[in-house]
């Protein structure tokens, strides 16, 4: 390194250091800025003297460090000594930025719990979940979520440390009026009553009755001191209804009976299928499965 260019400030400690740095001057090093101080002497002299300014302060058997740096080059000389500091520091930055990245925990907020199906479909089509790193944008996350579905009012997201909070309200839905002319309510269906809900009006079935179709279930009356009065129905009475088919096939075996049954259930529509069974029979020339649907379905 060249002369001029960088400069160390050293401290000598002990008594009589100022021997020290007479020593110095003989040997021809340049010492200058030299200030004595109760526990030694203060001086600067040219970096490119540090090699020879330790070793004749172990011939001499002084303590000498360095205390700084000064010159144009006393920056990048930090810089070497202390590489292992500012390699740590951009170590820790860059963890402090991973890990603060990451989502441990996704709370709900608002109607969030209840709406918290769609809001997930959403969360997984980004790739977003607990224990995983977010990255996405949260206005834009919040707008992918509102327009997935038209039941949202209000969207909103935001990540607070490792929790990343989703607010959501639902749209208000107008209330129905009420049906006052209805005056009993009556089977859709053939099968056995499971439920009972009456607001409104005299069951006259219980859980566990058979019905038919076309059978009232609930009066539109009312009993107050022993006298009968008429009132309109409000009531909803879960039935489970058996339909049943019948199938010809070629064969009686696992494949035709799976058929059978997938294509049954498919003849009821969009019921709330409870069970299926299946049946084989022959009339001596054909081979037939006899499917049984049960469905739970709503009178109301």
């Amino acid at each position: 390194m060249k002369r001029g260019r960088l400069y160390a400030v050293y401290k000598v400690s002990g008594e009589s250091a100022d021997i020290f740095v007479k020593r110095l001057f003989a040997e021809g090093i340049a010492v200058k800025d030299c200030k004595t101080k109760e526990d030694g002497v203060v001086f600067t002299a040219d970096f490119a003297d540090s090699k020879k300014i330790f070793a004749i302060s172990r011939n001499m058997c002084y303590n000498v460090r360095r205390v700084r740096y000064r010159g144009g080059l006393a920056f990048l000389r930090y810089a070497l000594e202390n590489v292992g500091l500012f390699v740590g520091f951009a170590l820790f930055f860059a963890l402090v930025f991973a890990f603060d990245g990451i989502v441990t925990d996704i709370e709900y907020v608002g109607d969030g719990e209840k709406l918290s199906d769609g809001i997930e479909a959403v969360l997984k089509a980004e790739g977003i979940k607990a224990g995983g790193f977010f990255t996405a944008d949260p206005q834009k996350l919040a707008e992918k979520i509102f327009l997935s579905s038209d039941g949202f009012s209000f969207v909103s997201v935001k990540k607070s440390g490792r929790r990343l909070y989703v607010e959501a309200y639902g749209k208000t839905v107008a209330a129905q009026p009420l049906d006052t002319k209805k005056d009993r309510l009556i089977s859709e269906v053939d099968g056995k009553v499971t439920k009972v809900t009456v607001m409104s009006g005299l069951a006259l079935v219980s859980a566990g009755d058979k019905v038919k179709r076309g059978e009232t279930l609930v009066a539109g009356e009312y009993e107050k001191d022993g006298k009968a009065y008429r009132t309109y129905v409000i009531a909803e009475i879960e039935i489970a209804a058996e339909y049943v088919f019948d199938y010809e096939c070629p064969a009686i075996n696992d494949l035709y009976e799976a058929r059978a049954v997938e294509t049954a259930v498919s003849s009821v529509g969009e019921k709330d299928i409870i069970s299926t069974s299946a049946e084989s029979f022959s009339d001596g020339e054909k081979n037939f499965y006899r499917v049984t649907v049960t469905c739970s379905v709503t009178v109301s």
